[in-house]
């Protein structure tokens, strides 16, 4: 068989096709927008995941649940702000960043 053909059969969707940003609300569109371009789908890769842990033998650790994930994801994203100034997590007093005092808090979910 042709391989361009193969490769045409098997193309996935990328980007932003079939992604409508009318289904979610207005604190929501960002974060399903994340999933969406990060993971073809991230049920997939939570069960990958999951099937990882459970292959550890003698390893007292569960699974990852559905809200554990995406806030695994959140903490991810959040690192790589924080990662340039680390110490203010811990600074003693108010824990808020300017964009949180200004905007309020925003939501992963």
């Amino acid at each position: 068989m042709d391989p361009i053909r193969c490769i045409c059969r098997k193309k996935t969707l990328l980007g932003l096709s079939k992604f409508d940003a009318t289904e979610y609300t207005k604190d929501q569109v960002f974060a399903y927008l994340f999933l969406h371009l990060m993971f073809a789908d991230w049920h997939v890769t939570l069960g990958k995941a999951n099937s990882e842990i459970l292959k550890g033998k003698g390893k007292k650790v569960r699974p990852f649940t559905e809200g554990e994930f995406l806030t695994a994801m959140g903490l991810l994203i959040a690192a790589a702000e924080y990662g340039q100034r680390g110490a203010s997590l811990w600074k003693e007093g108010d824990q808020k960043d300017s964009h949180e005092k200004e905007y309020g808090p925003t939501s992963f979910i």
